[in-house]
């Protein structure tokens, strides 16, 4: 699998996140642009707490 890392806004707050598999081939051809408008319809929220380094 293929993810893709992007940095999500609505404007007030950024975040990181990870487009879909199925989405790289459309990152490809070029169909979404750097700093381009995305409509999200589901999300899904993990949230992975970092554990203390000893």
């Amino acid at each position: 699998m293929i993810f893709r890392l992007f940095t999500a806004s609505d404007g007030k707050i950024k975040l990181k996140a990870v487009l879909r598999s199925i989405m790289s081939s459309d990152v490809n051809l070029g169909k979404y642009r750097n700093l381009g408008l995305i409509l999200l319809e589901d999300y899904n929220i993990q949230i992975i707490l970092k554990k203390p380094e000893r």
